[in-house]
């Protein structure tokens, strides 16, 4: 008796499941092709054009192919109602084609941009907005409804998917067959959902990319387009230079800072950093220097100076988040034998002309004969004399300027004047520090020079 009472509850709740989520509206389950034959015909006498010209464009992406999985899945549910009985299953009917569903990343990834067409179109006007005004005409069974309107059905289809299955869960009970096959089938149409949801994003990202690449023209030297990479954050910030602070335009992605400068003609593109190199420092507030913070990297460093704390912590924290995020991507991919980090070249922040008068190492004056020089080690201005020495550096593969102090301790030269206590630096990247910490003392003291 418990029996014959179930089965008339589960067959007519799935069959009002089926009806009320499948069965689409009359006159909207068309393939393109159905949709081009009765339209051939149209009032507006250029219909076969407009057809051309919305095929060429992939107006439907890949509508064809969602057809025709949804055509032969509909047949197998009609087939399988056909010879119902009370151990009849349907989740393995879904089970055996939510793989095929993922074609639907395709045409919802291409559903924004189909829908962006449609109003050029229209706004062009001519035969295309003829073409439009036909759709809606009650010959083609379309209930009034606009163009644009179809195109939405097919995004909507994977969610109610999902509907339809727990619909069915609701009218199974647990000791039937069939519940755990819908089970496993509902779980793996929610991967689908997750799926096509995360291509939606990634698809977003490329635009935002592509965006970008157009904004700054054809000045960069690599693709900025890449399906690792996605755009974070972008501003302006007062780049400390060494003569004076200029004014630069920053993007951060998720594997690089970029940074150049908005010109009359468009973007110029000066420098990008990847992740890899990387180092972000915060530095507090001085009479010269507010909401300041450096960045350092193998190629180059420098201090930067947002125009308000808000900034200078958004990009601190956005920053040192994607270093994070880099240092453990690669990790998890690539891990040396020793376990321990391969030691990287660090540039050090070079110290600006203004605080200097004099060599810091021979102290003579600088003149227009005798010209300031930036050792690439240490980070300190000196004359041409003490600094006519070159060394190379592995991990940039070329020769770089060094002073002479620097040359002498990376030749094992263990004579070091107490006074040049900022070039005994083990390391570029201890120097960076050393030379920020050597800059504000000589400020408080109020010296002129180092």
């Amino acid at each position: 008796a418990t029996t014959a009472r179930r089965k008339p509850r589960r067959r007519n709740g799935t069959v009002t499941t089926l009806r009320r989520r499948y069965s689409p509206p009359s006159g909207r389950m068309w393939s393109s092709s159905t949709f081009a034959s009765r339209v051939s015909c149209g009032p507006c006498g250029r219909s076969q054009m407009c057809w051309r010209l919305i095929k060429w464009t992939g107006f439907f992406s890949n509508i064809e192919a969602i057809y025709q999985v949804n055509l032969i899945l509909l047949g197998d549910l009609e087939e399988r109602m056909k010879t119902w009985s009370p151990t009849q299953t349907l989740g393995d009917i879904f089970l055996k084609m939510v793989p095929f569903l993922r074609m639907y990343s395709i045409y919802t990834a291409n559903y924004e941009a189909s829908g962006t067409l449609y109003e050029e179109l229209l706004e062009r006007g001519g035969a295309f907005a003829d073409f439009a005004a036909c759709v809606s005409a009650s010959n083609l069974k379309c209930k009034g409804a606009l163009l644009n309107s179809f195109l939405i059905l097919p995004v909507q289809r994977i969610p109610r998917y999902k509907l339809l299955l727990e619909d069915m869960l609701n009218h199974t009970v647990p000791s039937h067959s069939d519940h755990k096959l819908l089970e496993e089938a509902l779980v793996t149409i929610k991967a689908v959902a997750n799926e096509i949801n995360e291509a939606i994003k990634d698809q977003e990202k490329r635009k935002n990319l592509l965006a970008i690449q157009r904004r700054i023209g054809q000045q960069l030297p690599f693709n900025l387009v890449e399906p690792h990479r996605s755009f974070v954050r972008e501003g302006e910030l007062w780049k400390v230079c060494r003569k004076t602070k200029k004014r630069r335009y920053f993007f951060l992605f998720t594997d690089l800072l970029l940074y150049g400068e908005e010109t009359s003609t468009g973007f110029k593109h000066h420098l990008h950093i990847g992740m890899q190199t990387l180092h972000v420092s915060d530095l507090p507030d001085s009479d010269g220097l507010k909401n300041s913070f450096a960045i350092e990297s193998s190629r180059k460093s420098f201090v930067v100076i947002a125009d308000a704390p808000e900034g200078k912590s958004g990009w601190l924290t956005d920053i040192s988040k994607r270093i994070e995020e880099f240092i453990i991507n690669k990790n998890s991919f690539h891990t040396n034998r020793t376990g321990t980090a391969t030691p990287t070249f660090q540039a050090p922040v070079w110290q600006t002309d203004g605080e200097v008068v004099k060599c810091n190492i021979c102290s003579d004056e600088f003149s227009l004969i005798n010209r300031r020089h930036h050792c690439r080690l240490c980070g300190l201005v000196v004359c041409h004399t003490c600094s006519s020495q070159q060394i190379y550096i592995a991990a940039l593969q070329e020769k770089l300027r060094v002073c002479a102090h620097c040359y002498s301790q990376q030749q094992g030269a263990q004579a070091a004047t107490p006074s040049s206590r900022l070039r005994r630096c083990q390391s570029a990247t201890t120097a960076t520090h050393c030379i920020i910490t050597r800059t504000r003392e000589i400020r408080k003291a109020g010296d002129g020079c180092v």
